[in-house]
C-alpha cells in the first residue's frame, strides 16, 4: 500500500508527465506541419515551369537554326549548325517524358508541348501544355 506522501508524489509526477507530453506533442505536430509545408513542391507548378523552360529552349533553337526542332532530342544532340542547348531532356514532375509535336495540331504555326499530368495519360483533363485548358487544383 502507498503512503499519503507517495500518492501525492505520484499525482504530481502524473500531472508533470501529462503537461510535458502535451507540450512535446504539440511541438511535434507544429514542427511536422512546418516541415511538410517547407519541403512541399507543387508538381503542377514544377511541370508548368519545365514546359516554359523547354519553350524557351525551343525558341532559342529556332532563332539559331531558322526552324523549330523536329524532335525534342534535337535540343540535346546539337544537330548541324546549332549548339547544344540542353544537357539532358527534362521530365515532368511525375518522371515522364514530355510530348512534342511539330508542326502542332493545336498551335499550327509552331509546336505543341505537353505533359500527361498526374494520371500519366495524354488527352485527359490534368494534362499540362502550351495550348488549351489545364486543370489547377
Amino acid at each position: 500500500m502507498l503512503s499519503v506522501v507517495a500518492k501525492k508524489r505520484l499525482k504530481k509526477a502524473a500531472v508533470v508527465l501529462f503537461l510535458v507530453s502535451g507540450f512535446l506533442g504539440s511541438f511535434y505536430v507544429a514542427g511536422f506541419d512546418a516541415f511538410w509545408q517547407f519541403n512541399y513542391v507543387d508538381p503542377i507548378a514544377t511541370t508548368r515551369d519545365k514546359v516554359d523552360r523547354l519553350g524557351d529552349a525551343i525558341a532559342l533553337y529556332k532563332r539559331k537554326s531558322g526552324s523549330y526542332p523536329q524532335r525534342l532530342e534535337d535540343l540535346v544532340s546539337s544537330p548541324a549548325g546549332v549548339s547544344q542547348l540542353m544537357v539532358a531532356m527534362p521530365e515532368d514532375a511525375w518522371h515522364n517524358s514530355f510530348r512534342y509535336q511539330y508542326p502542332g495540331l493545336h498551335n499550327k504555326k509552331s509546336y505543341d508541348l505537353s505533359s500527361a499530368g498526374e494520371d500519366e495519360e495524354f488527352g485527359t483533363e490534368d494534362d499540362l501544355s502550351n495550348f488549351g485548358k489545364e486543370t489547377r487544383r
